[in-house]
């Protein structure tokens, strides 16, 4: 399932670049892009926050 997510997480910040270079070459998408840039990486970073937190939880309990 990890493996699963770091895949998934992957693919999205890879087509959120494919989808920033179809934007215009103008400052207002310049700045479109670097958001959508930065909130495909941030939830790549929660999801791995997330499932380094399970893997703690559960090496804990055991």
């Amino acid at each position: 399932m990890v493996e699963q997510l770091k895949i998934r997480t992957k693919m999205i910040g890879l087509e959120v670049i494919k989808l920033v270079d179809e934007l215009p070459n103008k400052p207002t998408a310049w700045a479109i892009a670097k958001q959508m840039i930065r909130s495909s990486r941030s939830i790549g970073e929660i999801i791995g926050q997330l499932v380094g937190q399970n893997h703690q939880q559960t090496l804990s309990i055991n």
